[in-house]
């Protein structure tokens, strides 16, 4: 009851659109109101308020903040964050690169020894079968596109006994490109293998694959 009659007083305030109250309520600890001010700042387009809440470690002002950062396309900025040890900025930033298909933005990273920037554009370069990309990264020195390429044509050539040996092998792409594979295929039985041999990106898999399942089971048949 209470909880019910605090939402109703922040959607009164909402409403009102009476940030001072809501920011009151949130640096006592309201996370609702958090939540609430955070949109009506970007709503109202006070972003510099938004960022200055984020500094200043109010989660939800982060979220909000890079949330408009990536609608926007504001690639400078979270590179910006991103090379300032943010690494939630990295994450979408990588996103947003694959989004757009700027391979070119995502591989200077990756080559200026951004990890998660190397693992997204192996990935994605697996994902879309682009083994000529892959074989001139290997060609330059890049060990880790080896693995990318070996599983890249296992994947797409339909060999998953052979994707499943070099994921069995420790390869990351391997891993992730067979994890991704049983997700399509539906394969709950397998994924929950995998997840209890230890297999993290089985397990990052499996919640979906389980939820279609179910959804799946619930769907009145023609």
């Amino acid at each position: 009851m209470a909880r019910e009659h605090n939402g109703y007083a922040i959607n009164m305030l909402v409403e009102r659109g009476d940030p001072v109250e809501l920011t009151r309520r949130a640096d006592s600890g309201d996370r609702d109101a958090a939540c609430a001010l955070s949109q009506l700042l970007v709503d109202r387009g006070e972003i510099d308020q938004l960022r200055m809440r984020a500094a200043n470690g109010d989660h939800y002002a982060k979220f909000a903040w890079l949330s408009w950062l990536v609608e926007g396309g504001n690639t400078d900025e979270l590179a910006r964050l991103a090379d300032n040890g943010d690494y939630a900025a990295k994450v979408q930033l990588c996103s947003l690169l694959v989004e757009r298909g700027d391979l070119d933005a995502l591989a200077a990273r990756a080559d200026a020894g951004d990890s998660l920037a190397h693992r997204r554009l192996l990935t994605h370069l697996v994902e879309r079968g682009d083994t000529d990309t892959l074989a001139a990264r290997v060609e330059a020195g890049d060990d880790k596109a080896a693995d990318a390429l070996s599983a890249c044509e296992c994947l797409h050539s339909g060999d998953t006994e052979g994707l499943t040996r070099l994921a069995d092998g420790g390869g990351t792409q391997a891993l992730i490109a067979l994890a991704q594979h049983l997700l399509a295929e539906g394969n709950v039985a397998e994924l929950r293998a995998r997840t209890a041999r230890g297999d993290m990106f089985a397990r990052a898999a499996l919640p979906l694959a389980t939820a279609r399942l179910r959804f799946a089971e619930a769907s009145p048949r023609a």
